[in-house]
């Protein structure tokens, strides 16, 4: 007990792919790394994986990570708004709706830090810099939250 293997760079794909078959999410993948191997940066390693895997996405609990806040409405429109991924018949989308008037934007995108941000630039330049993103809270907006942060603060 308390001894791990340490697995060199060219062997953890396919520990990380091991740890992922049964798509139990990043506590469970975590945990079972914790029993047997190691490497730097795993959990991040781990977090990737997950963050990628659309069964993953699609089957995983839809409960916030957070509890609910009290949200100030917005004065205007584009003032705030709401950010969800939406997945169907293997298509990926991004699902924008503003909080003022609840017009929804849906555009077909990848998953991913990259992607959320060209979707936040198309809307700034066409109805202005907002002052509020909302999401779930979900891993896979907290995954990208440092450099979509990062994008919304420059």
């Amino acid at each position: 007990m308390g001894h791990r293997i340490v697995i060199p760079a060219s062997l953890r794909p396919s520990i990380l792919n091991a740890l992922h078959a049964a798509h139990q999410g990043i506590g469970a993948m975590c945990a079972r790394a914790a029993d047997s191997v190691f490497w730097p940066n795993i959990t991040t390693d781990i977090t990737c994986i997950r963050e990628e895997c659309t069964k993953c996405h699609r089957t995983a609990n839809s409960n916030p990570m957070q509890h609910p806040c009290d949200i100030t409405p917005p004065d205007y429109p584009f003032q705030r708004i709401c950010a969800d991924y939406l997945s169907f018949k293997n298509t990926e989308s991004i699902v924008i709706v503003d909080r003022y008037s609840s017009w929804p934007i849906v555009q077909r995108s990848a998953s991913g830090a990259d992607s959320l941000i060209k979707r936040l630039r198309e809307i700034f330049v066409t109805f202005g810099v907002l002052e509020g993103l909302t999401t779930d809270g979900r891993p896979r907006f907290m995954f990208m939250v440092g450099k979509t942060q990062e994008f919304l603060n420059s």
